[in-house]
């Protein structure tokens, strides 16, 4: 808050002006207190021996393969090191396999039970 000298005549304005500045002061602060969305943060990344500090969001943090109950057929085809239509074939020709989870439309790969099936079976 400014420091404001009284001036006669003058009052009423600078009373209104004070009431102003308490009014933005306060509605920032409760913008800050309530505030809606993913929190930013700075996180510091090594990127080639280089340490860098980046502003993320949230939403970006993405959760590990290896820590993943279902995976995509892309992600299973990534991690897994098998070509996507190979796998996307197979799932489609073995759906009553135990690893195979439909959501809707879309076929996901139960990770754990999928390697349990590799392992038992050397080849797609």
């Amino acid at each position: 808050m400014k420091n404001y000298i009284y001036v006669p005549g003058l009052s009423e304005a600078v009373e209104k002006e004070i009431k102003k500045e308490e009014l933005k002061t306060a509605c920032d602060e409760k913008r800050k207190v309530s505030t809606t969305g993913a929190k930013k943060k700075y996180v510091q990344m090594n990127e080639q021996g280089e340490m860098k500090n980046h502003l993320i969001d949230d939403r970006e943090i993405r959760i590990p393969l290896w820590k993943k109950y279902a995976l995509t057929i892309k992600e299973a085809s990534e991690y897994y090191s098998i070509a996507e239509i190979r796998l996307r074939r197979f799932m489609t020709a073995n759906p009553e396999e135990d690893f195979v989870l439909k959501a809707g439309s879309r076929l996901l790969v139960k990770r754990v039970l999928f390697e349990a099936f590799l392992d038992a079976n050397g080849e797609i």
